[in-house]
């Protein structure tokens, strides 16, 4: 396990990078949390085994970029209130950066602002939508069209969740990890490079 902080101006994110996905881990109480995730995290043995052994209300949406709207952060809002939620709330999402957006957009405006957990489940979504504050929602055909800049007090990266991610959405991570790579000092891209078997392994 290892911890470290990312300071942003405004606020400091919390990152925790893990192993095997454990929600009891997670920064959550059953009195004034939700859990928001997708119904093809919800049909992992982990994520879902965690969902149903927890007290903790939960919204599991449909899966995909159609869903990212203004609708669904409706039904994010509508669950919070029928939980009881107050403004001392957590919204933790669990997914990739359809969820992860979604679920901080609707912390970061409910009540005026409410705590925000992110659990990314894709690697495009652990080093690119979970961590930076960038929130947000498709609206009238335009990509991220609302949103807010609203960093998450939390994330927990569980490399366990990569298993079984389609090959695509991989290399498409690692596109963005290799883009940070080259506007760096190339420690990072030395370091694919010398473990490009490993990485390509998910080790």
């Amino acid at each position: 396990m290892e911890k470290f902080e990312v300071s942003l101006g405004i606020s400091v994110s919390r990152v925790t990078i893990d192993g095997d996905f454990d929600g009891s881990r997670l920064p959550l109480s059953p009195e004034n949390s939700l859990i928001i995730t997708d119904e093809n995290l919800a049909a992992r043995s982990d994520v879902g085994g965690f969902l149903s052994s927890t007290d903790i209300p939960r919204l599991i949406l449909p899966a995909g970029e159609a869903y990212k709207n203004i609708e669904t952060v409706e039904k994010i809002a509508e669950a919070a209130i029928d939980a009881g939620l107050d403004r001392g709330a957590v919204f933790c999402g669990i997914g990739g950066g359809v969820i992860c957006d979604m679920s901080a957009f609707a912390a970061s405006i409910y009540m005026r602002g409410c705590r925000a957990v992110l659990v990314p489940s894709s690697l495009l979504s652990m080093v690119d939508a979970s961590i930076g504050g960038k929130t947000g929602v498709d609206f009238k055909e335009r990509k991220n069209m609302l949103g807010t800049f609203y960093p998450a007090t939390d994330v927990t990266v569980f490399c366990g969740l990569l298993r079984g991610l389609p090959e695509s959405e991989f290399r498409s991570g690692l596109a963005e990890v290799i883009k940070h790579g080259l506007l760096t000092d190339g420690e990072l891209l030395s370091f694919i490079d010398a473990n490009r078997e490993a990485v390509r392994a998910l080790d």
